[in-house]
């Protein structure tokens, strides 16, 4: 007993400690408004008073689109200073968002001016979720996991994303709507192929002609065709219908509404923006130009210049069955240097299409984020370097950088810290750095190219972005092209020329500015977008990423540099098919907002959830508290067995301290099958920690734990357990069903401290990516040995009870997946067939004797109520056991999304 009151003392000083960090840690402030409550750093004082202008403006416009009838339910607004992650989000339970500092070239926005706007508007949508007559009775019975149930049930994803991209489009001159990039697979996909029907295009099958389906792109125009053919209260009052006794789902509400349902709207929908686009397109007087590198096979694949060197083009390589690559391009021919971070691609393959790589002498660098083990409020990058002789190097560690690039023995990096602040920093080849030049506040630094001892790129500023310039030594800044309407991408700096991609024209075409007369060209006019163009001076020739329906070609255009205008070009034209009308009103200036203090160990508990079950033995209530940092988590439930009329209880806390390490402690008085009452503690420490090379992860998890159990009739049992987690896995393709490579090795020791019983297990297990993309090979080994009086490890499973005897225990596990790839049909107006997946399995045990079965599942996996974030998995199995000679047959239904 004295050994488990001292084991339970030293944990209690670490949770302790732990829980102190909340209020002396890092100090935080707050600004109170009717609507919101922001909390943020000192750092970011600045930011938050511009924020509260911004969320008070948008919240205002918002709704007058989603007008609330009941109170508006302040919402809880983190700023995360320290994050490195370019994201936002609104979430329940608990009902709050979570800003995150690092900027994205997205919108065309700053990137808070963005997240006002956006987040600002899933805010009144959840909102409108509490306001509902259906949402508030299941907020009463269940609090704010009832109103999540509601709203992922209910309502179809594209609707909240697409209803926030139309918002950030109509209520600013900017936003996603008017980016061609963003309807870039969309609109080339509609102009190639048949449509897919509204189930399939809304929630997709993993094996899809692009790399995913966003709801975004979907979403936004869907919203913007019905708004506009109707009137924009149009949503509102389809959402006071949706789960209603007269329209109980959105697609009834819709109809009721119209006198259509979704797919006669998705329809028509598709076939009026296929006919614009094919407008847009027949009147093109496209450029021919020279292939270079086409996509033979049927799966989207994309190649993406990064430069020349010698007789090779270097590129980026992402497929969606095979991962993401840098290559060597030549004669038509492509060599895979090196994985690729799916997290460096990302920018090629989203609609932002922004440089990552780049050349640097006989290395290729990027910069790629960096996450936390445990916290996405917190994390930084790497400037990493490839080479064939030294192979993945770091340059630049730990450091808040967004975009790099390389000339002349000298690196260029974009700075943007966590007070918001921004620069540009010259480093040497081997990361000391040399100088630097403050840019204004929050300014977004993207697409950077050197030019002969200079740097040209693209700036986003708080009114707008453009292309500009700075001399080698950062004394000079010079705005070089103003956007006007447009993106502006990928700019390069030649002697007679600035060369850039443009969507004025509705397309992403290459553009050029004349230095001396300062008059814009189209160089080349292709049918749906050009990108990263890359000047090939030895070969007189511009090479450039070309989309295509199946992804983007790398192709060639003659260009010389000549000071006259070439034949071929010509002059920039500007689309006339812009989204529907601005009605974003000025600015008002306010007040400077009051700031206090914010204790967060004052705001630990926060209840969101509660529930009230009952079987035949027993009823129980359950109450859930997050706090809104996500923190602390405490689960307490109070019923009473009916058996013997008796109560039981848990109470399981799990906190997150600030350095990442995971704490956790329950509490639990229950009852054995047998009527005997028992009460168990337990403390459990984690600690894990996340290394990334290329697409390589590994994790690596040290866990102790301390459980105490009290049979109230027949004293305590005391067990005292750590284990050292590793796993290592290479990042699957979009397409892939699981990781192509990946191993995990597991070592669990237990200690009984009464009986001094001591069971070890070791759990080691691996994949392996099968003949293509849709099929794994997966393997398990488990071994247990245990001597004494002690629980079993091992779990108990359909073939191996968990009453084990024996000393030494080993299992084998052995299955092959294969998914037999898109289905896309839908069953009833609630469910929709993904895909079916088949899988063969041998499993073994031995210990006294040997136990094992073979058998055969068939998976089909479904989408309910039309929800892409709600999933059944019925499963259907057979098993031949080979010791008892005895088929089995076995049914089991997975639900996810709840």
């Amino acid at each position: 007993m004295l050994k488990f009151r001292c084991l339970v003392a030293g944990l209690l000083v670490v949770l302790s400690s732990g829980l102190a960090t909340a209020s002396s840690a890092e100090p935080w402030l707050q600004i109170q408004q009717p609507l919101f409550q922001l909390i943020f750093p000192p750092e970011q004082e600045a930011e938050a008073q511009r924020v509260v202008t911004l969320l008070n403006q948008y919240l205002a416009e918002h709704l007058q689109d989603l007008p609330i009838e009941g109170d508006f339910k302040p919402v809880p607004i983190v700023l995360f200073a320290q994050s490195h992650v370019s994201n936002g989000k609104v979430g329940l339970p608990p009902f709050r968002s979570h800003w995150y500092n690092k900027p994205m070239p997205l919108t065309g926005l700053e990137w808070y001016d963005t997240l006002a706007v956006h987040e600002g508007r899933h805010m009144v949508q959840y909102q409108q979720y509490f306001d509902h007559e259906t949402g508030t009775w299941l907020h009463f019975f269940f609090g704010e996991s009832g109103v999540a149930l509601f709203s992922r049930w209910l309502i179809p994803d594209w609707y909240a994303e697409g209803d926030a991209v139309w918002a950030e489009t109509v209520l600013t001159s900017a936003g996603r709507g008017r980016n061609a990039a963003f309807n870039l697979w969309l609109r080339t996909d509609l102009l190639n192929n048949s449509p897919y029907r509204y189930e399939r295009a809304m929630l997709g099958t993993g094996f899809d002609r692009t790399p995913y389906l966003s709801p975004y792109v979907l979403g936004y125009f869907f919203t913007d065709y019905l708004q506009s053919r109707y009137d924009t209260g149009l949503m509102d009052r389809v959402l006071a219908n949706t789960g209603t006794l007269s329209s109980v789902s959105f697609n009834g509400a819709l109809q009721d509404q119209t006198g259509l349902n979704l797919n006669e709207h998705y329809d028509q929908w598709i076939s009026q923006r296929t006919q614009q686009w094919q407008q847009q397109l027949d009147a093109l007087s496209l450029t021919e130009v020279l292939p270079l590198l086409q996509n033979p096979s049927d799966s989207w694949r994309s190649w993406y210049p990064v430069g020349v060197r010698g007789d090779e083009i270097i590129a980026v390589e992402v497929d969606v069955t095979q991962g993401s690559f840098l290559v060597a391009v030549r004669n038509g021919q492509s060599r895979r240097l090196t994985d690729l971070s799916p997290k460096v691609t990302a920018s090629y393959v989203s609609g932002a299409k922004s440089k990552a790589v780049f050349l640097a002498d006989d290395r290729v660098c990027w910069v790629v984020s960096v996450r936390h083990a445990t916290r996405p409020d917190a994390g930084s990058a790497n400037l990493e370097c490839w080479s064939d002789a030294a192979g993945l190097a770091v340059v630049l560690s730990d450091q808040k950088i967004t975009a790099a690039s390389y000339a002349d023995g000298e690196f260029l990096v974009h700075e943007f810290r966590s007070d918001r602040s921004s620069a540009l920093v010259v480093y040497s080849a081997d990361g000391q750095r040399l100088s630097d030049l403050a840019l204004p506040q929050r300014a977004l630094v993207y697409d950077i190219a050197p030019s002969r001892g200079s740097w040209v790129f693209v700036m986003q500023l708080d009114d707008g972005h453009g292309i500009f310039h700075v001399n080698g030594a950062l004394t000079d800044l010079t705005l070089l092209r103003a956007a006007n309407q447009e993106n502006l991408r990928a700019p390069l700096l030649t002697n007679n020329w600035l060369l850039y991609s443009s969507d004025a024209s509705g397309i992403d075409q290459l553009q050029a500015m004349s230095r001396n007369q300062f008059d814009s060209y189209q160089v080349m006019s292709r049918p749906y977008g050009t990108y990263f163009p890359v000047y090939d001076v030895d070969s007189n020739r511009l090479i450039a990423a070309d989309y295509t329906a199946k992804g983007q070609q790398l192709i060639a255009v003659d260009f010389d540099d000549a000071m006259q205008v070439s034949d071929a070009w010509q002059p920039q034209s500007v689309a006339n098919n812009l989204p529907m009308t601005i009605h974003k009103g000025a600015q008002v200036e306010r007040a400077r907002a009051e700031v206090l203090p914010y204790r967060r160990s004052s705001n630990l508990w926060n209840p969101h959830s509660w529930s009230l079950n009952y079987d035949s033995e027993r009823l129980v209530g359950e109450i859930q508290s997050t706090d809104v940092f996500g923190r602390l988590n405490v689960t307490t439930q109070l019923g009473l067995q009916q058996s013997q009329a008796d109560w039981l209880g848990s109470v399981n806390v799990n906190w997150l301290t600030d350095e990442g390490t995971q704490l956790g402690y329950l509490r639990q008085r229950d009852f054995l099958s047998s009527g005997e009452a028992f009460t168990l503690h337990g403390l459990s420490l984690a600690a894990p920690q996340v290394s990334e090379k290329g697409a390589l992860q590994q994790r690596v998890q040290p866990e102790f734990r301390l459980i105490h159990i009290m049979p109230e009739e027949l004293g305590s049992l005391t067990l005292a357990a750590a284990s050292l987690g590793y796993v290592s896995s290479r990042a699957p393709a979009y397409q892939d069903i699981n990781v192509p490579w990946g191993f995990a090795q597991n070592l669990t020791g237990q200690l009984a401290l009464q009986t001094g019983g001591v069971v070890l297990l070791s759990d080691t297990s691996g994949v392996q990516r099968g003949f293509n993309h849709k099929a794994s090979v997966e393997w398990g080994l488990q071994a247990q040995y245990r001597v004494g009086d002690i629980f079993s490890l091992l779990p108990a499973t359909i073939f191996f009870p968990d009453s084990l005897q024996e000393e030494l225990t080993t299992r084998t596990r052995l299955t092959y997946r294969h998914n037999f790839g898109a289905i896309g049909q839908t069953l009833t107006p609630a469910l929709y067939w993904r895909n079916t997946e088949l899988s063969l399995t041998a499993v073994g045990q031995q210990d006294s004797a040997l136990t094992s079965a073979v058998g055969v599942t068939l998976s089909p996996n479904i989408n309910l109520f039309r929800n892409a974030s709600v999933m059944i998995s019925p499963s259907f199995s057979v098993y031949y056991q080979l010791n008892t000679q005895q088929w089995s047959i076995y049914y089991q239904l997975g639900l996810a999304g709840w």
